[in-house]
């Protein structure tokens, strides 16, 4: 046995040594040189032969925990860079794709020249910020697949088009929501719709379905968000793009390139459409109408940026699923430590992502950081649903990390403003609405036991710059936009002279919308104090009946009194703006109005008046005596004192839009009367105003639009007076 193993240990040396020779002569003869010796596989040689995007640094995290000593020199870490804000690039839409025939939809028409320049003015500004629309098709090719596609996006473009009263738009309004309800009710469903079909206003398609996500984006103006339609009409969007198949778009085979298209097209709506709804439903604090399929998402050829989207999108569904639902019941998450601990595990999801995010995509053009920023900020709203239980310690180390977040979400908003120039003028009124989230989070934290440990001037500067930029996001007079300013200036002092009395505190009484809870919070409490300090409720009723009756008589020559005043600039002092909000300007300014409210006799009347005023929200549609509900356009004389219905003529709409004689429109200036709506760069809430000589010391509690706005909006949300 012994001889044997020795004769197979020889055998195998010999077969080594064999080996070792053949390898010799296949070498050469001479010994291995450095040079000829082969590289380890970290070398940076090997590395430089790599594809370059398996060969990105890594983040300082994993660079310090790496080994002190290697075989070779490692790369010098270069640590990757921030993602660099930069302006899309202009799509070139060609000459001959932007001829459209004239276009009209009952009484509007659009010349093609009129077409051209709004359509341009979409691909420009709107386009960017949710590239859903196959732009380079062109208005021609779009309108024959889906008017009503056609129609919105010629709707949203008008919203900041040069359109000096806004005529084109309010009337188009009505036309573009009879639209949309005849989808929503009785549509006609095409699966795979081409521009051979007949094109109608009512049917049901991947196009249509792009046009409910725009509509949900930009929304008709109104002046309260119980009138706001964007969740009810991406709900709607969800529902229709599930009913024709979007949701399982590329389950079916392809047959031809064709059918291929078309699926990318179905895919990338889904997908978008489930990115509106999410970010839509955590702004208004309503579940969100989302079903999110990643493996749906590998077989459409998406951008970089909407990838991202979608992929923060995803992350505040698992916070509100995780943290929110179902909260405080038999089923849900009770126990403190438990919620503080996935609080912490979603941040560390959350950082994880942003690195990841910024590592893939070097350019930014605001709207990511911004999502990534308002995700941040939800998550961290959490720390307010148990406030008085959550230990002191951990709940003002959470509550500064939200401050925080608030801050940099402001900051970065106007850092891009300041680089675009009119980042803030596009904004969906989503967004306008995340600022205005993020503004009241700094006011209640900045007036409440934690200001010893933030910093209440700086909380003080931004929430200045915030209520710039929500006023230059008005596109009309008394739009959310606009009153939201107003709300903000009074908003401050609220909370300091609560905070001065020991009566600031942490814990919230609305608990029911999720992670909007602070914003419609501070909105209660503001709406019960001022209602406190303003209205009577029990005045007299005979008084209350002839200040009614007073109103009718007098609303235009106080409207008129009011815009002559607003209207002499020459008359205020050197270091006041031309435009001035009810108190919120300096001395001179609060002496003014002042003046102005001593000199109304039955000042509750007025007040009662321009509470039942909401200008832009619609009108009651009588049950009797109307032929067609959505010819109804809101004509309010608070809103438009001159507005009044001809119909003995018709006359010619800026460039080329035509008008019916059943269509209200505007009469020709006289006394008393003016001749369009008030832009809301002409306004009281103008973002022209000085703001840097804003006293937020003071805190008007006659201010008539106060207690308006506030009740106006948190009506119809389970705040009934």
């Amino acid at each position: 046995m012994q001889i044997f193993r020795r004769k197979d240990k020889r055998a195998h040396l010999a077969r080594i040594e064999q080996e070792f020779l053949e390898l010799k002569r296949v070498r050469g003869p001479g010994p291995f040189s450095p040079s000829t010796t082969p590289r380890p596989q970290n070398s940076p040689a090997a590395l430089q032969k790599l594809d370059p995007t398996l060969t990105r640094p890594l983040p300082p995290a994993f660079a310090q925990n790496s080994p002190p000593t290697a075989p070779f020199p490692a790369l010098p870490y270069q640590p990757p860079a921030q993602p660099v804000f930069s302006t899309p690039q202009e799509i070139e839409i060609p000459e001959n794709v932007l001829f459209c025939e004239e276009k009209s939809v009952e009484s509007v028409a659009l010349t093609p020249q009129m077409i051209r320049e709004l359509y341009l003015e979409y691909v420009r500004h709107y386009h960017p910020i949710l590239p859903i629309v196959d732009v380079l098709k062109g208005p021609e090719r779009i309108h024959r697949l889906c008017p009503a596609l056609f129609w919105v996006m010629m709707f949203v473009a008008l919203r900041r088009y040069d359109d000096e009263d806004k005529s084109l738009l309010l009337r188009l309004l009505p036309l573009v929501k009879n639209i949309l309800a005849e989808i929503s009710i009785s549509p006609i469903t095409r699966y795979n719709p081409t521009e051979d079909d007949e094109p109608i206003l009512n049917a049901c398609s991947v196009f249509s379905t792009q046009a409910f996500i725009l509509y949900s984006l930009w929304p008709p103006l109104t002046s309260s968000l119980s009138a706001d339609s964007s969740w009810v009409t991406i709900g709607t969007a969800l529902f229709q793009g599930i009913r024709i198949g979007l949701h399982s778009a590329g389950q079916h085979s392809q047959e031809n390139s064709v059918s291929a298209a078309m699926t990318q097209e179905q895919v990338k709506t889904w997908i978008q459409c489930n990115i509106v709804s999410e970010n839509i439903a955590t702004a208004f604090g309503f579940p969100a109408f989302v079903q999110f399929d990643f493996a749906l998402a590998q077989k459409c050829d998406l951008l970089v940026l909407t990838r991202h989207s979608m992929e923060i999108a995803h992350f505040e569904d698992q916070v509100a699923k995780t943290l929110t639902m179902g909260a405080n019941t038999e089923t849900g998450l009770t126990h403190i430590n438990e919620r503080i601990a996935l609080v912490k595990v979603l941040l560390k999801q959350l950082d994880d992502l942003e690195i990841r995010l910024n590592l893939e995509s070097s350019h930014e053009d605001g709207h990511r950081r911004l999502h990534y920023l308002v995700a941040r900020i939800h998550l961290l709203t959490c720390y307010f649903l148990d406030a008085p239980s959550i230990p002191s310690f951990e709940l003002s180390k959470g509550l500064v990390k939200l401050f925080n977040a608030s801050i940099a979400l402001t900051q970065h908003v106007d850092a891009c403003e300041t680089k675009a120039r009119d980042f803030v003028r596009y904004l969906p009124v989503v967004s306008v609405l995340h600022i205005w989230q993020a503004s009241c989070i700094i006011c209640r934290l900045a007036n409440s036991p934690l200001k010893s440990v933030i910093d209440v001037e700086q909380a003080k500067s931004v929430y200045l710059t915030a209520i710039k930029l929500v006023a230059k996001a008005s596109v009309l007079k008394h739009d959310i936009a606009y009153r939201a300013s107003g709300i903000m200036r009074n908003m401050w002092q609220l909370f300091r002279q609560l905070d001065e009395k020991k009566m600031s505190h942490l814990s919230l009484k609305v608990k029911s919308r999720m992670t909007a809870l602070v914003f419609f919070d501070c909105l209660a409490l503001l709406r019960d104090k001022v209602g406190m300090a303003k209205l009577n409720i029990n005045t007299d009723l005979r008084e209350n009946e002839a200040g009614l009756n007073e109103d009718a008589n007098s609303v235009e020559d106080s409207d008129a009194s009011e815009s002559s005043e607003e209207d002499a600039p020459q008359e205020s002092g050197p270091g006041e703006s031309e435009k001035t909000t009810p108190g919120s300007n300096g001395s001179s300014n609060r002496v003014h109005k002042r003046r102005r409210l001593s000199a109304v006799q039955d000042a509750e009347s007025k007040a009662r008046r321009i509470i039942r005023t909401i200008p832009l929200d619609p009108q009651p549609i009588a049950a009797l005596g109307r032929s067609s509900i959505f010819k109804v356009v809101n004509h309010s004389t608070n809103l438009l004192p001159g507005l009044s219905t001809r119909t003995d003529e018709s006359r010619v709409s800026p460039r080329g839009a035509t008008v019916s004689p059943q269509v209200p429109r505007y009469p020709n200036p006289g006394p008393g009367n003016m001749a369009v709506p008030v832009l809301s760069g002409q306004g009281p809430y103008s973002a022209s105003d000085t703001l840097a000589t804003l006293e937020l010391n003071l805190f008007d509690m006659n201010n008539d639009l106060l207690w308006k706005d506030v009740d106006s909006l948190m009506n119809d949300f389970g705040f009934h007076v």
